[in-house]
């Protein structure tokens, strides 16, 4: 967290104002606004899960069986 926190925050943030959430996205020439609402942080963790292949226990679904989320990994 002192890692993200102190250097990378900034390097996705680049020159756009802190938006004061925890999760923020990469500004684009699209858009400007670096704050997830609760409909963007959901499509981008379901893109993620599709993109990685992450295993859902819960609904069967996922590509690689075994293949841990970051948090259950540690």
């Amino acid at each position: 967290m002192e890692a993200y926190i102190d250097r990378h925050r900034r390097v996705l943030l680049e020159h756009a104002a802190d938006p004061g959430t925890l999760f923020v996205k990469t500004v684009k020439l699209t858009s400007k606004d670096t704050a997830y609402c609760q409909n963007t942080f959901y499509e981008a963790w379901r893109l993620a899960i599709q993109r990685y292949g992450i295993h859902n226990p819960r609904t069967g679904r996922g590509a690689i069986k075994g293949l841990l989320r970051v948090w259950e990994a540690a």
